[in-house]
């Protein structure tokens, strides 16, 4: 979609958007009122024979806080994944291939270095058949 103000968009972009957004990025204080908190639901399966019969029946639920997410949170866990890649090599998957990031560190301590650097993950609901 073009937008005829775009150039304009580029040039001023506090004007239209009436002061949400700058060149300057936001202050040392907007940054410290900033926080998020996601919750989330993993489904799955509680046996070989649900997963065969492609019947989710196990759910969980967990939740992530943390401070300003772009410039605080961000950085904390790219770090903090990039030294449990060189710190725990023989706990990642072995071989080849694409991984989540569930995949690919559920046997290392990740979580436990994000929770000791203010990211938060703690499981607000155990998991529990559905």
């Amino acid at each position: 979609m073009n937008f005829s103000f775009s150039p304009y968009y580029n040039k001023y972009p506090e004007v239209l958007t009436f002061g949400v957004f700058s060149h300057e990025g936001p202050t040392d204080a907007q940054m410290a009122g900033t926080s998020f908190t996601f919750k989330s639901r993993g489904r799955g399966f509680s046996s070989e024979e649900a997963l065969k019969a492609e019947k989710e029946d196990m759910e969980i639920i967990t939740q992530i806080d943390g401070p300003e997410m772009t410039y605080h949170a961000t950085p904390v866990v790219m770090i903090q994944s990039g030294l449990t890649i060189l710190q725990e090599t023989e706990k990642l998957p072995e071989g080849g291939g694409v991984y989540t990031p569930g995949a690919a560190f559920y046997k290392t301590t990740l979580i436990d270095r994000c929770n000791q650097h203010g990211v938060k993950f703690t499981v607000v609901k155990e998991a529990y058949k559905i």
